[in-house]
């Protein structure tokens, strides 16, 4: 062979290496730019829809305190009006509130945030509205129903995570007041011992053992980042969720419960998850849900200013009693557990009781028009976020989009 040959057959090897080597790092590209299955993409919300509590996860000490409500009907959001109000009177910092609602709620909490035009402190409103059917179809895909007189409502606190683009929030029901600073509940929410890093709900219970009555979906603090990667519920559209999902068909069944008519309502199936993987459940303290369905643990209006412990009823369980001297001092009482009203604040035996009827009525009476105590710097500003799809149907439609891009 010539020494031309000789080296024309070298080049053509090299080459040929060469384009082996290129054909691999593709390949390589190709498997870490796109995801082996859709369960493992996560979409981020548009950049629309961002904000400085969106964009990253701040401290406790600085940003605005983010809340998270779900309203529907107009008559739901007449007495969520009052725990809004609740939040204004008390916050001692700037809030952000996310509110999940049926289009006809908002004309009724628009009306009474517009009264309020100097604020001491900085108030972002949010609403979201979507429709029964559309909270009742994502409820379909996740493979979970609900008979519970909440409705599509109910259903649709599982889902909060999937339409706020928060990366955390403190949900709170509408049947409830604060009592004291919300500030608190923020800072104890995301203290170290209520959530670690693989926390993604903290709620109040009356500890591991607890039974479906002893936990409380009503006051929730979400870590919304965490549930969306989780994911805390399956879909259809996601290939590989149905064994990924904290609530899965599983889970259900071993804590006997049926998913399409859980008891409580959304409440059993949070217990379920509970009761599978309690480690990813943070607790609250008590102080933030003294719900009547407990008879508020004991504590009330007409007790003596030193309230010994034989006024609280917590059970056996008390590790959640993390106040100066074991006192359970009152964070949110929560009315729950009343006879069928429209709003519990107009529960005629609620605010006629010595228990909590004068905190009731102060909230109720006190106006929104005194709620104008700031310098003029800080302003009320509220926004509607139009229905764009759950975020399961977000993360499908980016799966295809990129899938067809690659072929």
């Amino acid at each position: 062979m010539s020494n031309d040959a000789h080296s024309q057959s070298r080049i053509r090897k090299i080459l040929g290496i060469l384009a082996l080597l290129a054909l691999f790092l593709l390949l390589n590209l190709v498997i870490l730019h796109v995801p082996s299955t859709i369960a493992d993409y996560e979409l981020p919300f548009p950049s629309f829809l961002t904000s400085k509590s969106t964009q990253h996860a701040p401290s406790a000490d600085e940003g605005p305190i983010v809340f998270a409500m779900v309203m529907f009907g107009a008559r739901s959001a007449q007495e969520g009006q009052h725990m809004l109000k609740s939040v204004l009177m008390r916050a001692s910092r700037a809030v952000e509130v996310h509110i999940v609602c049926s289009e006809d709620a908002i004309p009724v909490l628009d009306a009474k945030l517009a009264l309020v035009k100097k604020p001491v402190h900085g108030v972002d409103v949010r609403f979201y509205p979507v429709t029964s059917d559309v909270i009742l179809a994502r409820a379909k895909r996740a493979g979970i129903g609900s008979k519970h007189h909440a409705g599509a409502g109910g259903l649709a606190k599982m889902f909060i995570h999937e339409l706020v683009p928060a990366q955390r929030a403190i949900y709170i029901d509408t049947d409830a007041v604060f009592v004291t600073d919300p500030s608190l509940l923020w800072t104890h929410f995301l203290s170290s011992h209520i959530s670690s890093t693989s926390t993604l709900i903290a709620l109040t219970h009356g500890g591991v053992h607890a039974q479906g009555t002893d936990l409380c979906t009503c006051v929730m603090g979400l870590h919304l980042g965490r549930m969306r990667g989780s994911p805390l519920l399956p879909s259809t559209l996601l290939p590989g969720t149905d064994v990924r999902a904290l609530g899965r068909k599983e889970v259900w069944q071993a804590a006997r419960i049926d998913e399409f008519n859980p008891p409580w309502g959304d409440q059993g199936l949070y217990w379920a998850m509970f009761h599978s993987t309690p480690g990813v459940f943070g607790r609250l303290s008590r102080r933030w849900d003294l719900n009547a369905c407990h008879g508020h643990y004991g504590l009330n209006m007409l007790a003596s200013d030193t309230t010994p412990d034989k006024f609280m009823r917590l059970g056996n369980d008390t590790a959640d009693v993390d106040e100066t001297d074991g006192i359970l001092a009152p964070g949110i009482v929560h009315f729950n557990c009343q006879d069928s009203e429209d709003s519990v604040f107009e529960n005629a035996r609620v605010r006629g009781s010595p228990v909590w009827g004068p905190l009731v009525t102060y909230t109720t009476q006190y106006k929104w028009a005194w709620l104008n105590q700031g310098d003029g710097s800080e302003s009320v500003v509220t926004s509607t976020i139009r229905f764009a799809g759950f975020y399961d149907e977000r993360v499908a439609a980016e799966w295809s989009q990129k899938k067809a891009g690659h072929q």
